[in-house]
């Protein structure tokens, strides 16, 4: 077993062979346009490549909002780190034309509009829903938990905390390394501030473990969740929290996840064809009529329903399934790291219903340098391994529909995101799938060595229900 983890190990390795040269990669800004006002002119300032070399931005990726509703995304080229305000509503137009109509004319009724329009803004006509705010009286308590082991970038997620537009919420950050002080620093600045930041320690070095202390730590009626590398848009919480209110029987949501850079080749990959985000239309899972079973191993591979930087359950539903398993939560590359979409299938195989809801944006900052990409994608293979290795454990007769997707799962990957690229570059994808073969022997390990760090808590085992 030892000498075939090395060999696969070194499969892994051998990816940084053939780097390919980052030189003709030019930076991608992110923006946001607001679809009922004017199109503007798009101006970039020149950023710094790899090399430390200062480049103009070669493009530019739009998110598109209406009234409020993010509606799609567009990619404007950019010409010395420019474009027209005329250049950007012609590409906006012809990225999001359909879904622009979808909203100003919902009854398929013919208008004359066309992307001229966009540059006085669809004002009139544009049927987008603003979020309505919630009367504090009405709306439920939520804490949202940030672990984190200190990074720089838990200042930047705080500052945007801090900003929700939500009436009573507070946030818990989990410190999973407190033998270093900066995270201990960076949330005490923000608590003299802000009396809604809370600072607590868990010394397991573990996400699952540290997302299970939180839980402990709040009696609020919603827990949600995010990474210390993610800014929330200020109506992230509150789009979160209305997907529970209109549907009683949702256990938990998930929300849109964008780039916050796109400043170097590798994050542009993640983002071509990895990306966290799920589209812009709403979707609900369960095992009854919005079962999912397009997707590849549905409900099993619980990737599909969202990701773990932006999700928030009832915590009522969390504590019935026992929480995060730690055997899945531990440190990247060296444990499976797929709490998350665990969590999601076991709320699933429980009987519950998820959504997800573009509404809740948030801004997530990928890994900037090729290595520590090859390295998150060799988690995300030995990850799905090790979420299948688990089911097939308690449930035997899953083995044989994994053994029937195999040409699938080796021909794509189901941690391919929905509309992206197929073709992940070869070191990329050789990552990926070495990290299949280890992920069972790794599962095996992280078990023993996380079994007493489950959450204590009442739980109903109702596996039999998904039979």
């Amino acid at each position: 077993m030892g000498r075939m983890l090395t060999g696969l190990l070194d499969l892994y390795r051998d990816g940084a062979r053939d780097a390919e040269s980052t030189k003709h990669f030019l930076p991608i800004t992110i923006r946001t346009v607001e679809l009922s006002a004017p199109v503007q002119s798009i101006i970039a300032e020149r950023a710094q490549n790899q090399m430390g070399r200062e480049v103009a931005y070669g493009s530019a990726l739009v998110l598109a909002r209406l009234n409020g509703e993010p509606i799609g995304l567009a990619t404007v080229p950019l010409t010395q780190g420019r474009a027209t305000a005329e250049m950007a509503a012609e590409h906006l137009w012809a990225c999001l034309h359909s879904r622009i109509l979808e909203r100003v004319a919902p009854s398929g009724a013919k208008l004359p509009l066309d992307g001229r329009d966009l540059l006085r803004g669809l004002d009139g006509s544009a049927q987008g829903r603003p979020l309505p705010a919630l009367d504090p009286s009405h709306a439920p308590d939520v804490t949202v938990v940030v672990a984190t082991t200190g990074r720089d970038e838990l200042n930047r997620c705080l500052h945007s905390l801090r900003s929700l537009r939500y009436p009573c919420y507070e946030v818990l950050v989990v410190d999973n390394d407190p033998g270093s002080p900066s995270a201990r620093r960076i949330v005490d600045t923000h608590a003299r501030e802000d009396g809604r930041i809370r600072y607590t320690a868990e010394q397991f070095h573990n996400l699952s473990v540290a997302r299970n202390h939180g839980i402990t730590q709040t009696d609020a009626e919603i827990v949600a969740f995010t990474d210390d590398d993610v800014i929330v848009d200020p109506d992230w919480l509150l789009a979160l929290v209305r997907a529970f209110l209109r549907d009683p029987q949702v256990a938990g949501v998930t929300g849109l996840v964008l780039p916050a850079e796109l400043e170097t080749r590798a994050q542009w990959y993640f983002e071509e064809y990895r990306a966290f985000g799920r589209g812009f239309e709403p979707r609900v899972f369960d095992l009854d009529r919005h079962r999912s079973n397009d997707k590849l191993l549905y409900p099993y591979w619980g990737g599909v329903v969202g990701s773990g930087n932006s999700m928030a359950f009832s915590r009522a539903a969390l504590l019935d399934v026992g929480g995060f398993d730690p055997a899945l939560g531990g440190p990247a590359p060296t444990s499976p790291g797929v709490e998350d979409a665990d969590v999601f299938t076991r709320l699933l195989l429980s009987g519950h219903r998820l959504t997800y809801e573009p509404r809740a944006v948030c801004w997530h900052a990928h890994r900037r340098d090729e290595e520590a990409l090859r390295r998150q994608l060799f988690s995300y293979g030995l990850g799905l391994t090790a979420l299948l290795t688990k089911w097939v454990l308690r449930h035997p007769a899953l083995g044989m529909s994994i053994v029937a997707a195999i040409p699938k799962v080796l021909a794509g990957s189901p941690t391919a995101r929905p509309g992206r690229r197929p073709g992940l570059p070869g070191r990329f994808r050789r990552a990926e799938i070495a990290g299949y073969f280890v992920g069972p022997a790794l599962y095996a390990r992280s078990t023993a060595r996380t079994r007493q760090h489950r959450l204590a808590a009442p739980r109903r085992e109702r596996w039999q229900r998904s039979e």
